[in-house]
Protein backbone atom coordinates (compact mmCIF):
# COMPACT_ATOMS: atom_id res chain seq x y z
CA UNK A 1 0.00 0.00 0.00
CA UNK A 2 1.51 3.44 -0.87
CA UNK A 3 1.38 6.23 2.11
CA UNK A 4 1.99 9.77 0.71
CA UNK A 5 3.38 12.06 3.50
CA UNK A 6 3.50 15.82 3.95
CA UNK A 7 5.40 17.28 6.21
CA UNK A 8 4.66 21.03 8.03
CA UNK A 9 8.24 22.31 9.73
CA UNK A 10 8.02 25.47 11.43
CA UNK A 11 10.52 27.59 12.99
CA UNK A 12 9.68 29.32 16.34
CA UNK A 13 12.47 30.58 18.41
CA UNK A 14 14.55 28.10 17.56
CA UNK A 15 12.44 24.89 18.11
CA UNK A 16 11.10 23.17 15.35
CA UNK A 17 7.45 22.15 15.07
CA UNK A 18 6.03 19.55 12.79
CA UNK A 19 2.58 18.42 11.12
CA UNK A 20 2.32 15.09 9.56
CA UNK A 21 -0.47 14.64 7.33
CA UNK A 22 -0.73 10.68 5.98
CA UNK A 23 -2.84 9.59 3.26
CA UNK A 24 -2.85 6.30 1.32
CA UNK A 25 -5.26 5.32 -1.50
CA UNK A 26 -6.96 1.68 -1.31
CA UNK A 27 -8.14 -0.53 -3.63
CA UNK A 28 -11.83 -0.46 -3.65
CA UNK A 29 -12.16 -4.76 -4.16
CA UNK A 30 -10.87 -5.05 -0.31
CA UNK A 31 -13.29 -4.22 2.60
CA UNK A 32 -12.23 -0.84 4.17
CA UNK A 33 -10.30 -1.34 7.28
CA UNK A 34 -11.68 -0.19 11.09
CA UNK A 35 -8.30 0.97 12.20
CA UNK A 36 -4.91 2.21 11.46
CA UNK A 37 -1.84 2.36 13.06
CA UNK A 38 1.83 4.21 12.12
CA UNK A 39 4.94 2.77 12.63
CA UNK A 40 8.74 4.03 11.76
CA UNK A 41 9.69 0.28 10.68
CA UNK A 42 8.18 -2.20 7.97
CA UNK A 43 8.85 -4.72 10.40
CA UNK A 44 7.59 -3.31 14.02
CA UNK A 45 4.38 -4.63 15.11
CA UNK A 46 2.04 -1.60 15.70
CA UNK A 47 0.88 -0.73 19.63
CA UNK A 48 -1.36 1.83 18.92
CA UNK A 49 -4.62 1.14 16.60
CA UNK A 50 -6.72 4.30 15.69
CA UNK A 51 -10.11 3.48 14.59
CA UNK A 52 -11.46 4.69 11.27
CA UNK A 53 -15.09 6.74 10.80
CA UNK A 54 -16.38 6.66 7.37
CA UNK A 55 -18.89 9.16 7.28
CA UNK A 56 -22.15 7.72 5.04
CA UNK A 57 -22.23 9.71 2.22
CA UNK A 58 -25.56 11.43 1.67
CA UNK A 59 -26.69 13.61 -0.41
CA UNK A 60 -26.05 17.42 0.29
CA UNK A 61 -27.61 19.04 2.62
CA UNK A 62 -26.43 22.71 1.75
CA UNK A 63 -24.43 24.39 -0.93
CA UNK A 64 -21.78 26.04 0.48
CA UNK A 65 -19.55 26.61 3.72
CA UNK A 66 -16.87 28.86 4.31
CA UNK A 67 -13.60 27.44 6.47
CA UNK A 68 -11.42 30.47 8.11
CA UNK A 69 -8.44 29.72 9.15
CA UNK A 70 -6.84 30.49 13.18
CA UNK A 71 -8.50 33.90 13.37
CA UNK A 72 -7.06 35.80 16.07
CA UNK A 73 -6.75 39.13 17.76
CA UNK A 74 -9.82 41.93 16.92
CA UNK A 75 -11.86 42.55 14.19
CA UNK A 76 -13.59 45.51 13.80
CA UNK A 77 -16.96 44.83 14.29
CA UNK A 78 -19.01 46.73 11.64
CA UNK A 79 -16.68 45.17 9.32
CA UNK A 80 -17.43 41.52 10.79
CA UNK A 81 -20.89 42.14 10.47
CA UNK A 82 -21.16 42.93 7.06
CA UNK A 83 -18.65 40.41 6.37
CA UNK A 84 -21.12 37.86 8.04
CA UNK A 85 -23.72 39.16 5.99
CA UNK A 86 -22.79 39.54 2.47
CA UNK A 87 -21.62 35.60 2.59
CA UNK A 88 -25.17 35.40 3.73
CA UNK A 89 -26.64 37.07 0.81
CA UNK A 90 -24.23 35.20 -1.82
CA UNK A 91 -25.46 32.13 -0.50
CA UNK A 92 -23.31 30.78 2.48
CA UNK A 93 -25.16 28.97 4.48
CA UNK A 94 -22.39 28.08 7.63
CA UNK A 95 -19.06 30.00 8.30
CA UNK A 96 -16.78 28.04 10.07
CA UNK A 97 -14.37 29.66 12.45
CA UNK A 98 -11.57 28.54 14.19
CA UNK A 99 -10.43 30.89 16.82
CA UNK A 100 -7.60 31.77 19.51
CA UNK A 101 -6.73 34.85 21.60
CA UNK A 102 -9.56 37.01 19.96
CA UNK A 103 -10.75 40.13 21.83
CA UNK A 104 -13.70 39.70 23.73
CA UNK A 105 -15.62 42.49 21.78
CA UNK A 106 -14.86 40.07 18.24
CA UNK A 107 -15.92 37.00 20.45
CA UNK A 108 -19.10 38.43 21.48
CA UNK A 109 -20.06 39.27 17.89
CA UNK A 110 -19.18 35.59 16.59
CA UNK A 111 -20.99 34.36 19.98
CA UNK A 112 -24.09 36.20 18.66
CA UNK A 113 -24.08 35.07 15.67
CA UNK A 114 -23.71 31.01 16.58
CA UNK A 115 -25.94 31.47 19.71
CA UNK A 116 -28.83 33.20 17.55
CA UNK A 117 -28.69 32.60 14.32
CA UNK A 118 -27.37 28.85 12.27
CA UNK A 119 -24.30 30.92 9.99
CA UNK A 120 -21.48 31.10 12.62
CA UNK A 121 -19.80 28.01 13.85
CA UNK A 122 -16.98 28.45 16.23
CA UNK A 123 -14.55 25.91 17.16
CA UNK A 124 -11.26 26.17 19.35
CA UNK A 125 -7.85 25.40 17.36
CA UNK A 126 -7.87 21.02 17.11
CA UNK A 127 -4.94 19.64 18.88
CA UNK A 128 -3.02 22.09 19.85
CA UNK A 129 -1.87 22.38 23.34
CA UNK A 130 -0.67 25.85 22.52
CA UNK A 131 -0.64 28.89 20.52
CA UNK A 132 1.75 31.04 19.52
CA UNK A 133 0.30 34.68 18.15
CA UNK A 134 2.73 34.98 15.16
CA UNK A 135 3.17 34.62 11.80
CA UNK A 136 4.63 31.56 12.81
CA UNK A 137 2.02 30.39 15.21
CA UNK A 138 -0.50 31.06 12.36
CA UNK A 139 1.45 28.70 10.31
CA UNK A 140 0.98 25.98 12.66
CA UNK A 141 -3.02 26.26 13.49
CA UNK A 142 -3.78 27.16 9.86
CA UNK A 143 -3.35 23.41 8.67
CA UNK A 144 -5.03 21.60 11.46
CA UNK A 145 -7.95 23.86 11.40
CA UNK A 146 -8.70 23.90 7.60
CA UNK A 147 -8.43 20.32 7.12
CA UNK A 148 -10.64 19.79 10.21
CA UNK A 149 -13.14 22.16 8.61
CA UNK A 150 -13.10 20.18 5.17
CA UNK A 151 -13.23 16.64 6.60
CA UNK A 152 -15.72 18.19 8.81
CA UNK A 153 -18.05 19.55 6.28
CA UNK A 154 -17.32 17.10 3.14
CA UNK A 155 -19.95 15.77 2.87
CA UNK A 156 -22.44 18.50 4.10
CA UNK A 157 -21.94 20.64 1.49
CA UNK A 158 -22.10 20.78 -1.98
CA UNK A 159 -19.03 23.65 -2.03
CA UNK A 160 -16.47 24.87 0.98
CA UNK A 161 -14.23 27.88 0.37
CA UNK A 162 -11.43 29.02 2.27
CA UNK A 163 -11.59 32.70 3.27
CA UNK A 164 -10.10 34.71 5.69
CA UNK A 165 -12.07 38.09 7.03
CA UNK A 166 -10.66 40.51 4.77
CA UNK A 167 -11.57 38.46 1.72
CA UNK A 168 -14.95 38.04 -0.48
CA UNK A 169 -15.62 36.35 -3.49
CA UNK A 170 -17.83 38.52 -5.69
CA UNK A 171 -20.04 37.49 -8.55
CA UNK A 172 -19.66 39.51 -11.36
CA UNK A 173 -22.95 38.82 -12.96
CA UNK A 174 -24.80 36.26 -10.89
CA UNK A 175 -26.44 37.19 -7.97
CA UNK A 176 -25.11 34.33 -5.55
CA UNK A 177 -22.26 31.89 -5.64
CA UNK A 178 -24.67 29.06 -6.59
CA UNK A 179 -25.70 30.80 -9.98
CA UNK A 180 -21.77 31.63 -10.21
CA UNK A 181 -21.00 28.50 -10.11
CA UNK A 182 -23.81 26.79 -12.63
CA UNK A 183 -22.15 29.61 -15.34
CA UNK A 184 -18.73 28.23 -14.58
CA UNK A 185 -19.85 24.81 -15.11
CA UNK A 186 -21.59 25.61 -18.45
CA UNK A 187 -18.87 26.90 -19.90
CA UNK A 188 -16.21 24.01 -18.68
CA UNK A 189 -18.63 21.17 -20.36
Amino acid sequence: MLVCLLCWLVKINRTHYEQYYFTCHLNTSYPIPTHVSIVTNPCEKPRIFIPIFVPIRSPWTHKFAICVPVSFWSIDPFQLIEWIEANRIFGVSEINIYHVNMTEETLQILRHFAENDTIVRLHEIPSVPFYVHSRSGNKIGSPISLNDCMYRNIYRYRWVISVDFDEIIVPKKQKDYTAMLKEIDKKEK
